[in-house]
């Protein structure tokens, strides 16, 4: 299997994981109350990484359109110090 068919299998994994989270009321993987963990961070990191899963090739499926790992990447977009390192970007 290709890298980016091994890493889209990661990603049905996580968003699974999500959903399970979700349903005992949790938005975070790694987070304790309201914010993110360090494993919420490496996860958004790794959403941005795929979204250059669309080249000829490719599965046609950046991880952001999975249901929960579009909305963990919009929440992770909402926060403070993740629009100001995107600032300095």
């Amino acid at each position: 299997r290709s890298a980016e068919e091994r890493l889209n299998a990661g990603f049905d994994l996580l968003e699974g994981a999500l959903a399970k989270g979700e349903a005992a009321g949790r938005v975070w993987l790694g987070g304790t109350g309201d914010g993110p963990g360090i494993v919420d961070m490496m996860l958004f990191m790794m959403v941005r990484w795929g979204r250059n899963f669309t080249g000829p090739g490719s599965l046609e499926r950046p991880p952001r359109l999975l249901p929960r790992l579009g909305a963990h990447a919009a929440r992770m977009l909402e926060r403070p110090a993740v629009q100001r390192v995107f600032d300095q970007e």
